[in-house]
């Protein structure tokens, strides 16, 4: 490996544990190696998940809905069922076994707790509007965007938003 790959390689396994920390996803083993692929996998799907959709509604556009063009849409949008599939085709029950005999939540938590943590990026490094925010974290209702992010951050997006200005040195 060239020191690049290796600094960014320890670099990836750094920050994802510390996502795991930060949402209390960490299993025991903390560096399982199983674990942090499926964290990374999690996190690079739901990063591009927003411009993959974009793309295929944009085709849509111009060249109309179609039964491929749905069911490609549908395969964008990240589910436990497809995050286990991505994982060497392993079937959705051994995907969870597996997590769970790491002590690791269950794929829906670690994919609603990637979302918000996207969101929560998101927020801090856009000026998108709440609900652009919420459509691209991978929440078609605002409401329940804002419950959820509520819930996982104690503050309402808006807040977040406004602390994070503040503690960055920005004027409102």
């Amino acid at each position: 490996m060239f020191a690049d790959e290796l600094d960014f390689a320890c670099t990836m396994k750094h920050e994802l544990q510390s996502f795991a920390m930060d949402t209390g996803s960490l299993p025991p083993q903390n560096s399982d190696p199983f674990f942090l692929r499926v964290l990374a996998l999690v996190e690079e799907w739901i990063d591009s998940e927003w411009d993959r959709k974009e793309a295929i509604r944009a085709e849509a556009r111009a060249l109309g809905w179609n039964a491929e063009r749905e069911a490609k849409y549908k395969d964008a949008i990240l589910t436990s069922h497809r995050l286990a599939s991505a994982l060497d085709g392993m079937s959705e029950a051994t995907f969870r076994r597996e997590l769970e005999r790491l002590g690791a939540p269950t794929p829906g938590e670690i994919i609603r707790k990637s979302r918000l943590r996207f969101a929560a990026k998101l927020l801090t490094h856009t000026r998108l509007r709440i609900n652009q925010v919420g459509r691209r974290a991978g929440y078609q209702s605002e409401k329940h965007f804002t419950d959820a992010f509520r819930s996982e951050f104690k503050h309402t997006p808006t807040d977040y938003r406004r602390r994070s200005s503040n503690v960055n040195g920005e004027s409102q």
